[in-house]
């Protein structure tokens, strides 16, 4: 009787221990977790918040498609986070390193608001735009529109419009080519105005109150989602190598100079951050490759024929290093003031002389704080 007490009491503990393992928080798999959105938060925020590593935020944006702008969230919308452990790093042996070099002066943020207009961006895209809808006809018999107009706006099949939601007035323009290898580019998406929805006339019909206009708006324009760039940026020093082209500038001006917006060729899939400085930089000669006597143009598609982009830069910068002859100009500094998968919106800080659509961008470093950036006004980063 009393071995058979026993025996009852061993089954039970092992029972609970059993129980208390596969409980374990430590032991079990990481379940998915979310998080609610409150004003101000950003991607770049929540990956420093639940990971400690805010460079993680394009990996939480590839599982939140809906989102199409990381640097400006709904409030109420629900994030997925990925699982914590997956962002845990392998424990690697101690060993001994070097002394750090001296780290780069630590910047302010610097205020842009004084030197373009935040709200005319625009921005380049690869991508035939996917608009939320148009303007279909207004209440005016003008042919140009402007702040204090009304029109009346068809948003399709969405049902999720109601009054008060502002809205960004667009307008794309016609393919580009690549200004060095003439292949297929995308379009500048031009802000024009925004506008606010009033009321419901119909269907899929609103009507709306032009609420800003910084140029003409027409019967036809596109209606996207409305965004907001800070306009205090942290600068940030790059590694010295080529990261893509300056390939188009805003209004698709032909001379470009300081506080002129271009648009680049390469985004934060290629690296790129807000915020980075670069050189604008023109080739005086260009390695030949083996295609000696060829223009710039016939030798960058002939690269590029073969090569990815990051490689091909990788190679034009090897050989332009290789040289004993200085081939790359630096003519101008920027600043990337907002990025997107693969192309980034830039203002251009300082030049010596006009710029061109081609010009190469590479990285720069810096000890202390450049004369360029200690001159403009600071600001807090949010």
């Amino acid at each position: 009787m009393t071995n058979c007490k026993t025996a009852k009491v061993v089954f039970l503990l092992l029972f609970v221990l059993a129980f208390l393992w596969t409980t374990n928080p430590s032991q079990s798999i990481a379940q998915p977790l979310t998080h609610t959105v409150v004003e101000g938060d950003t991607l770049w925020d929540l990956c420093a918040k639940y990971y400690g590593d805010p460079n993680l935020w394009p990996k939480l944006w590839e599982m939140n498609p809906f989102i199409t702008n990381p640097h400006l969230l709904k409030p109420g919308d629900v994030i997925t986070l990925f699982e914590l452990k997956a962002v845990k790093k392998p424990k690697v042996a101690a060993k001994k390193v070097p002394k750090p070099a001296k780290p780069s002066a630590v910047i302010k943020g610097v205020d842009i608001s004084n030197m373009t207009n935040l709200k005319t961006l625009g921005y380049l895209t690869p991508f035939n735009l996917k608009p939320w809808g148009h303007i279909r006809f207004s209440g005016t018999s003008k042919l140009f529109l402007a702040k204090g107009d009304t029109i009346f706006a068809d948003f399709g099949p969405r049902s999720d419009i109601t009054p008060g939601m502002t809205f960004s007035i667009a307008r794309p323009s016609e393919l580009l080519t690549h200004p060095l290898t003439g292949a297929d580019l995308g379009y500048i998406i031009a802000i024009e105005g925004s506008l606010v929805v009033k009321e419901r006339i119909k269907r899929s019909l609103y009507k709306a109150k032009i609420t800003e206009s910084f140029s003409d708006v027409h019967v036809g324009d596109l209606v996207v989602p409305h965004e907001t760039v800070s306009p205090c940026i942290q600068p940030v020093s790059t590694a010295k190598k080529l990261y893509g082209n300056i390939v188009a500038a805003k209004n698709q001006a032909q001379v470009i100079g300081q506080y002129s917006i271009v648009y680049v060729d390469s985004g934060f899939e290629d690296g790129i951050k807000r915020g980075y400085i670069f050189e604008a930089v023109r080739t005086k000669k260009v390695p030949s490759f083996e295609t000696k006597g060829k223009t710039l143009k016939e030798i960058m598609a002939a690269i590029i024929k073969d090569l990815p982009k990051r490689q091909y830069l990788a190679e034009i910068w090897t050989q332009l290093r290789k040289k004993k002859v200085i081939y790359e100009i630096p003519i101008g500094k920027l600043m990337i003031v907002e990025t997107r998968p693969h192309t980034s919106t830039a203002i251009v800080l300082s030049s010596s002389r006009d710029l061109w659509t081609g010009a190469f961008i590479r990285g720069t470093s810096w000890l202390e704080t450049p004369s360029y950036l200690s001159k403009m006004p600071v600001c807090k980063v949010q």
